[in-house]
């Protein structure tokens, strides 16, 4: 049952993840600019993560 976490998490990721930033990226609030942001900066972080490791 193990191998299939990785794959589940991957397909979070793809799907998921790129949806909640599109629903996040339109703020009627200060809370939800807030929430924006942090999204966008931990998405950074996880691209830099994946891609080429921590630079």
């Amino acid at each position: 049952m193990e191998p299939l976490i990785p794959i589940v998490l991957s397909e979070f990721c793809r799907v998921l993840l790129p949806l909640s930033v599109r629903i996040l990226d339109m703020p009627k609030s200060p809370t939800r600019t807030l929430m924006s942001s942090a999204m966008r900066i931990l998405l950074g972080l996880r691209s830099q993560w994946t891609i080429g490791g921590w630079q």
